[in-house]
């Protein structure tokens, strides 16, 4: 008989954050640097000249037919069944046999993620026939975003650092990641009359909101920057977006003067770019374990779970070897 993961548990992993309580995490929304003024050769998006009004034009948009940030109604027969059975629940604290698991308060999923990937889900049962488009990856989590591809939602293609909007037409439906999309590609959107759902985080875009201070033009303001990125990207495309602006800083301030003006931080896990799990049979000391379990704001419950699920197995098939 195989380990289960029970109720009280189930529900701790897999049950949705409340938006009440905002999000068990907070991520840091992407930003871009542009070097030159002018719009790279072969480029499909929008260019603005100085006067126009990207507020205002973000505020139409946002109360326009084709567009929608709110998800749709769940379809029936979305929710997962509960497992029975449960031996011993504390709060987050939960034992079964020998192991004693404790949640930590923030793990997993955070609210923001939740949401963009329901949405998203809802998105391809909403738009059965359409092309589905997304703008970027829905989130950093490589399982969430080969079901949407399965699904037949399509990553918009990128030649040389360029966003191909060409491939886009009238009827479609372009999903905006949960960390946001520029206004350029929004209003590039939304002159070719799609159907636009918005799935970013409204904690980033809170953040968007008060990210540039009234004022500031980074060509003439913009002194210095600093690159640091999330623990679990990856390092190649750090280090692209990296080198893209220190070159740019370069150009403005001269190369012997760069390091005066550019400083890259070295947030990356080596491990995670392996993608490699090393499992012993008995890693785990011998006797009563107390586990302690979190996991990262891309990470689905449900890897969380697998993790226990092998956890319990090893215990279990000491116990059975100790009769």
């Amino acid at each position: 008989m195989m380990a289960t993961i029970t109720t009280p548990l189930r529900a701790a992993l897999l049950s949705p954050a409340s938006a009440a309580n905002g999000p068990r995490r907070r991520r840091a929304a992407p930003s871009s640097v542009r070097c030159d003024a002018s719009p790279p050769p072969g480029s499909s998006s929008a260019s603005f000249d100085p006067d126009f009004d990207k507020k205002a034009f973000r505020h139409n948009l946002t109360r326009s037919e084709n567009y929608n940030r709110k998800g749709f109604r769940p379809q029936e027969g979305d929710a997962g069944a509960d497992e029975p059975g449960v031996h011993q629940e504390n709060g987050k604290t939960y034992t079964w046999g020998l192991v004693t698991v404790k949640l930590a308060e923030a793990y997993g999923f955070c609210w923001g993620v939740e949401r963009a990937v329901q949405i998203a889900y809802e998105a391809r049962k909403q738009f059965p026939e359409e092309r589905i488009w997304l703008t970027n990856e829905i989130i950093h989590n490589p399982t969430v975003n080969k079901r949407l591809d399965e699904m037949g939602v399509q990553i918009i293609p990128v030649d040389a650092g360029i966003k191909d909007f060409n491939v886009v037409d009238n009827g479609d439906v372009v999903v905006l990641p949960a960390f946001g999309a520029a206004v350029e590609e929004m209003y590039t959107l939304n002159q070719k009359k799609v159907q636009i759902v918005d799935t970013t985080c409204p904690w980033v875009s809170k953040k968007f909101k008060n990210a540039v201070s009234p004022g500031f033009d980074p060509d003439v303001d913009l002194e210095k920057v600093g690159i640091a990125n999330q623990t679990t990207m990856l390092k190649g495309e750090t280090e692209e977006i990296g080198k893209l602006v220190e070159k740019t800083m370069m150009r403005k301030y001269g190369v012997e003067n760069v390091n005066d003006h550019f400083m890259a931080f070295n947030t990356i896990c080596d491990a995670t770019q392996h993608g490699e799990l090393v499992e012993k049979e008995n890693w785990l000391p011998e006797g009563p374990v107390t586990i302690g379990v979190t996991s990262g704001a891309s990470t689905p419950d449900k890897v969380v779970e697998d993790a226990l699920q092998r956890v319990f197995e090893i215990k279990r098939q000491e116990f059975l070897q100790a009769v």
